[in-house]
């Protein structure tokens, strides 16, 4: 067991704020035994502490306190499985962190918010229709153009939590958020519009609107792409892959995460993909509010194909699960942030009932969860609609699941796609949102480009 003054002495570049935090980081908790609980809610007390969760032979180093694996086991509350070679990648110079480091802590929320600007506000500018946005944050006044990345310069070279105010917004209503990580994302002519989609959509039902935006400083960036060593595994190779293909989508989680700890008197966090649209069909009516469920923390819709949650459009309901749950989802974060979303699922369904099963090594890969984690699903939730799911990628009823709800993809409440055919074979609705991906699955669901592409012109 480490001592206090030893934490003291290895701590010396910040990894934790305070020898005080570092002696509490040691200390065993004996109120409980669950992983991933925030800690900072007044009722999560069973912090996981220290390198406990890990077994075998492990090393702490003098330098930096960090866990130094050899030949490591993750050991939380399912069956345990040896992996190698299973790290985080340190993928912003292209080198990687060995795959024997991990984190002796979770994240603080203080590390991650003290770079992040909270009180930002957003506003379009006025007679630029809806081409400009500007930004008042406490660095000065930043002005964010389509297709004019130029402009934007060092001056979102810091974290942005942005709300707009131009809306009309209700506190005690639901948010809409959107992200842009790096903020030179944001301007992409299909990405612009769509963020207007939803800007708009706001403004039209008086809602209110987030912008998750910006770039974390070296330090706190340093800690995200290093992972809890209780966290569950990611495959390395996957994860630079991943990261060279979509960047950092882990974010998410810490931006869900810092949404529903800033933005006070939110009920609901609806997060949207830039490239999902609210569909002119259904854009003047607040349709929103047709899929939020009080008896669910999660609220997903089915895609068009067979896969257990897409997180790009994800409905997160503002309880004490839920804030904890998205501190687990960052605990586990991968550059593919739906491995963790999975896998965090998966582990709180075991705490409830222990008799479900599942392969964290089948886990820790995309490419295999993909397939297996609804399989596993189907196996215990709902087999015979699940089977036909897999099969057809048809879903044509809306499923409960212990705090979550999956929204069908059949018939005339279909959150994100529908995939009802007339007699003749052809598609003749058009649901709710459009996760627009410009090709034949896209049009199947109803979601073409003549169905999303005037939707952000009606504000």
């Amino acid at each position: 067991m480490l001592t206090c003054q030893r934490l003291r002495n290895q701590h010396p570049f910040g990894m934790l704020d305070s020898p005080d935090e570092a002696c509490a980081a040691a200390s065993p908790d004996v109120s409980g035994s669950s992983i991933g609980l925030l800690t900072d809610e007044p009722e999560a007390t069973d912090r996981t502490r220290g390198c406990k969760a890990m077994a075998l032979r492990t090393l702490i180093t003098s330098a930096l306190g960090v866990c130094i694996v050899t030949v490591w086991q993750i050991r939380s509350s399912h069956k345990p499985v040896i992996l190698e070679g299973s790290g985080y990648g340190n993928f912003a110079d292209g080198q990687s962190i060995s795959s024997s480091t991990c984190l002796s802590n979770d994240i603080e929320y203080a590390q991650l918010a003290r770079t992040l600007d909270s009180g930002c506000r957003m506003y379009r500018v006025k007679g630029e229709r809806n081409q400009a946005i500007r930004l008042v944050t406490r660095v000065g006044n930043i002005t964010v153009r389509k297709n004019n990345a130029s402009e934007l310069g060092g001056a979102v070279e810091h974290m942005f939590l942005c709300e707009a105010y131009d809306t009309g917004r209700r506190a005690g209503d639901v948010a809409i958020m959107t992200m842009a990580t790096p903020a030179s994302y944001l301007v992409g002519d299909e990405e612009w519009d769509g963020f207007m989609n939803k800007y708009c959509y706001s403004d039209f039902h008086h809602m209110r609107f987030l912008l998750f935006v910006g770039t974390f400083d070296s330090r706190a960036a340093n800690l995200l792409k290093q992972r809890p060593c209780h966290a569950h595994a990611c495959n390395h190779a996957e994860e630079q892959d991943a990261y060279e293909r979509w960047g950092p989508s882990y974010l998410k989680a810490a931006a869900v995460w810092m949404a529903l700890r800033e933005k006070q008197g939110i009920s609901w966090l609806v997060l949207l993909d830039f490239d999902a649209w609210i569909t002119p069909v259904h854009f003047r009516e607040n349709a929103l509010h047709k899929f939020l469920r009080s008896d669910a923390d999660l609220v997903a819709a089915a895609p068009s194909y067979a896969v257990f949650i897409n997180s790009a459009v994800l409905f997160f309901h503002n309880t004490t699960f839920t804030r904890r749950f998205v501190r687990q989802w960052l605990n586990n974060r991968c550059i593919n942030d739906q491995l963790a979303l999975w896998t965090s699922l998966f582990t709180e369904w075991e705490k409830l009932n222990s008799s479900f099963a599942w392969s964290t090594t089948q886990m820790s890969s995309y490419r295999e969860a993909y397939h297996y984690a609804l399989e596993v699903v189907g196996t215990y939730f709902h087999p015979e609609q699940i089977q036909g799911y897999r099969s057809t990628g048809r879903l044509s009823h809306t499923l409960q699941f212990p705090h979550l709800v999956i929204h069908r993809n059949v018939g005339a409440e279909s959150l994100r796609c529908d995939l009802t055919e007339t007699e003749t074979g052809s598609q003749d609705s058009t649901p709710y949102i459009c996760h627009q991906k410009c090709d034949d699955i896209s049009e199947t669901c109803g979601c073409g480009e003549c169905a999303i592409k005037p939707a952000w012109m009606m504000c």
